[in-house]
């Protein structure tokens, strides 16, 4: 978000708000944060191999978002109170099955995986650009 980019820039950060596509970067990054931000990507496969290419041969992707695999997630469906249902801002909702799936198609290797503090039914997933892709 625009405000979220802001803040970031007056603080003397470097941020963006724009498609990684779309941004030239000075030299290959080492780390990249989305935390609650792939599943609001329309094409999340295009990002990340986007990512794959301007990252470190070592980098490493932090990831968190909902997990459509969790106990939490599958209470809220049975009793028809999940709220990631026919909301406007997510494009997907992820299981960790899947992540993991769209990570390795992406060039990416799975190293932790761990539930959200933040949020019982969310996710928080490292993984590590496979330089061999």
């Amino acid at each position: 978000r625009e405000e979220g980019v802001a803040a970031l820039r007056a603080e003397g950060i470097q941020a963006y708000c724009d498609l990684v596509q779309n941004i030239k970067f000075e030299k290959p990054i080492s780390v990249v944060s989305m935390m609650d931000v792939l599943e609001h990507i329309p094409y999340p496969k295009e990002v990340l191999m986007s990512l794959h290419s301007i990252m470190d041969e070592d980098g490493v992707l932090l990831i968190s978002m909902p997990n459509s695999e969790s106990w939490l997630w599958k209470v809220w469906t049975r009793e028809n109170k999940n709220p990631y249902f026919n909301t406007i801002e997510h494009y997907h909702n992820f299981s960790k099955t899947r992540l993991v799936s769209l990570l390795n198609e992406c060039g990416f290797t799975f190293k932790k995986y761990r539930v959200s503090e933040r949020y019982r039914s969310g996710m928080e997933i490292i993984a590590q650009r496979n330089p061999k892709q």
